[in-house]
């Protein structure tokens, strides 16, 4: 339903066409936007996204969904120690630090969040299942942002291989919440997406070019036989 209230929102606000930024899960809802209204997009960015199929088969994911469901119950019994353990184990675990009240946001709205939204988010994250087809289909010009740090970096990958039409920045030392870890790196490479798009250099099959820039991918009139490279 992400999508869909996505496009809701937008008629609202008289918006024909937006630039949709979706991380983590809200990449799994841009991946749909792009599927299912097109029209709408003008670039589309996916900061280090749930992969396009789904973490149902990921390992232990059982029993990490299992551990945040008990974190959301501890918080119900002891706001004020949950709180703390959960700031202190972030703390051990980031590849960069990032500010105290942004992580502490990031913490209360997880383990307030209502019982529906927390489950329909896992559900999503677990039942979803583009196969590299779908992804192939999407024209948008998209924009990958993976990090070297994130586990899920090579489903990452290997969904940017599958787009049709995208461009791939990946960020050294950096974890899974790319923009809050780098904010100026990430605002950068996303400004200049957004004017620039996706430029793909023709391939030498398609096109070969001297240094002084004479296009030779094709004979010339003038000449039988085929270009060849030196």
């Amino acid at each position: 339903h992400y999508a869909k209230d996505v496009i809701a929102l937008a008629d609202h606000l008289g918006f024909e066409r937006f630039i949709f930024v979706g991380h983590s899960m809200g990449g799994a809802a841009g991946l749909e936007l792009a599927l299912m209204f097109p029209e709408y997009l003008h670039r589309l960015i996916l900061i280090a996204p749930v992969p396009s199929f789904g973490l149902r088969n990921a390992p232990n994911i059982d029993k990490y969904h299992a551990h945040e469901r008990q974190d959301r119950l501890d918080f119900v019994a002891d706001p004020e120690q949950t709180m703390k353990r959960l700031l202190q184990e972030h703390e051990q675990n980031a590849v960069r630090q990032i500010p105290h009240e942004e992580v502490e946001s990031l913490m209360h709205n997880y383990v307030t969040c209502s019982d529906g939204h927390f489950e329909g988010s896992w559900e999503s994250i677990l039942q979803l299942n583009y196969t590299r087809h779908n992804l192939r289909s999407i024209k948008t010009p998209t924009l990958m942002m993976a990090a070297q740090c994130d586990l899920l970096l090579q489903s990452n990958l290997a969904d940017y291989q599958a787009l049709g039409n995208a461009a791939l920045s990946v960020f050294h030392q950096a974890g899974h919440s790319i923009q809050r870890e780098l904010p100026a790196q990430v605002a950068a490479i996303l400004s200049d997406f957004v004017v620039h798009g996706t430029k793909h250099p023709p391939s030498l099959s398609e096109r070969i070019v001297h240094p002084d820039g004479e296009d030779v991918s094709s004979p010339s009139p003038n000449t039988t036989e085929p270009a060849k490279l030196p």
